[in-house]
Order: C-alpha cells, then structure tokens, then sequence
C-alpha cells in the first residue's frame, strides 16, 4: 500500500536535507509534500522515488501531515469550585468543506498509471462511467490506489522474455503452448514471475536430461593436417621438378608442377605457365606423369 513521504523517508533514516541532495528536489517542496500542503509533483514523483529506492506507486501522492506532540504544559491548581462550561450554541461548529475537485498533479499521475497498464483515458473513463475532470480529491485518491494495485500486480507477471524462453524450451521438447499451459496449470500470461522462473528451471532440466541420453554424432573426420608420407612426397616432386597428373571427383584433369602445397590445398603450374590452385577435397588422385619415373 501507498505510505506518507515522510513515514518512508524515516524510515530509510533520511532527513530532509539527505533526500533533498539526492533526489534534486528543494527541501522546501518536500517539506511541502510532508505537511500534505500539495501533491507531488509528476517531474519530482520519480527522483523521489528514486532517492527512496522504492517505486513511485509506493509514496502517497499528497501525504498525511506529520504528526507532532506538543509540550505538556504544566498542571494548574485546580480551584476549589470550577466554574460552569459555557454551553456551544447550536450551529457554532464549523461546517465540514465540500471536498475539491481533481488537481492536475493526480491528472497528470493518472495518466501515468493508465499508460503503465495500456489504457486509454476514454477507455478508463467508460469503465468509471464518469469523466476524470469530474472527480473529486477524494476520490481520485481511491482511484489511483486502484489503479497502483493494478500496476504493481501486472509488474509481477511473468515477463515477455520469460514467456518466450519457456516457448522456446517446449519446442526442444516437443511441447507446444497448450502443453506448457497445462503443465504450469494455468495460461502462460497469468503466470508470475517466480512461477515462470520455476517452470522455466523444470523444463531446462528435463531438456538437460534428454540430451544427456541422446547419443551424440561423430563428425566426420577431415584432414586437418598434411600426412608424413604425403608431405614428403610432394616436397621431393617440388624439389626435382616433376609434373603430376591430378584427376578431380568432376572429372576434371590438370597436370603441371607443383608450386607450393598446404593442409588443403595444392597448387601447380601448368605448361602454359597458368597457376591453378587445387583443393584436396576435390581431388580424386594424383600421379606422376608418364615417363618420369613412378609415385
């Protein structure tokens, strides 16, 4: 429930010099809005939230005065026969003032709340069956504490991000959204954010499990590295000049000799003094050419 700005700004052990150095706001306005003189100001109602470490809808917007206990004064001697009390004539007391009408501070907080909960004023307006400008201080108060319920209630529920982590955990397991309802009991978007965060630990640990028990696939296997026997071979065909016939897995046929080789590759220069560079993966063999001696 709402609290009075100062019962919360004692309670964090705050004076008002303090709040005011870390909210930004004059001393003097929040001794205002202490004394319930005025209602927070929409600008100042999140730096003082803020400075608090509490959300805005947690301060009262126009507060309870700060009660003060006044000196006992001392005891008079009683005399011995007090005189009568002067009887209040009918009518002497002071008529109770029709409450005001709505001030702009609660418009404006008003206005805050409802785009919180992605509501229209006309929308808000028809559901009241009465307009905003109509209300009284009242009864604008016993609004907005509805509407602070409201919010602090939506903020509870699970968040987008949770709901979509939770789809995306169902789909792993092949689980679609009426599924995952039926196993949290209730549809996704009524959930809270503690039961999305327990659900969401569930399923994780059930998608651990099932790939704990899945085999898992070899990658086949690349060269990644030129063999002993590879390596010396072509590194004597270098040296000595020879041409090689390679045949890729097209078809294709290129001879020449060689320039250089890696892990992947290996590259030749054919008669026509053309370099063409070759990739392992496509070759289907390679030998030397006829007449110059064998592999």
């Amino acid at each position: 429930m709402p609290e009075d700005l100062w019962k919360i700004r004692q309670r964090k052990k705050m004076s008002v010099a303090d709040l005011s150095a870390k909210s930004g706001v004059p001393a003097l306005s929040i001794q205002e809005y202490e004394l319930g003189q005025v209602a927070i100001r929409a600008a100042d109602l999140p730096k003082l939230a803020k400075a608090l470490y509490v959300e805005e809808w947690d301060i009262k917007l126009l507060s309870e005065p700060i009660p003060t206990s006044r000196p006992r004064r001392p005891s008079r001697p009683r005399p011995s026969a007090s005189p009568p009390r002067a009887r209040k004539e009918k009518g002497s007391k002071k008529e109770r003032r029709p409450p005001g009408p709505i001030t702009e501070g609660q418009k404006v907080y008003l206005d805050r709340l409802l785009t919180k909960l992605d509501l229209s004023r006309e929308a808000f307006e028809a559901k009241l069956g009465r307009s905003v400008e109509s209300l009284t201080q009242e009864e604008a108060r016993e609004q907005l504490k509805l509407l602070q319920e409201q919010v602090r209630e939506r903020n509870q529920r699970a968040r987008e991000t949770q709901i979509a982590h939770i789809l995306e955990l169902g789909k792993k397991l092949e689980m679609d959204r009426p599924a995952l309802e039926a196993e949290a009991g209730k549809p996704l978007t009524e959930l809270s954010r503690r039961e999305a965060s327990r659900l969401l630990r569930d399923l994780q640990e059930r998608l651990t499990a099932k790939q704990a028990a899945t085999p898992k696939r070899k990658r086949a296997h690349l060269p990644e590295a030129v063999d002993e026997f590879e390596f010396n071979y072509l590194a004597r065909q270098q040296e000595e000049g020879a041409t090689l016939v390679f045949t890729l897995f097209d078809g294709s046929v290129f001879s020449g000799q060689i320039v250089g080789f890696s892990p992947y590759s290996i590259t030749i220069r054919e008669p026509g003094g053309d370099e063409v560079t070759l990739q392992k993966l496509a070759i289907a063999y390679y030998r030397r050419a006829t007449g110059q001696g064998g592999e």
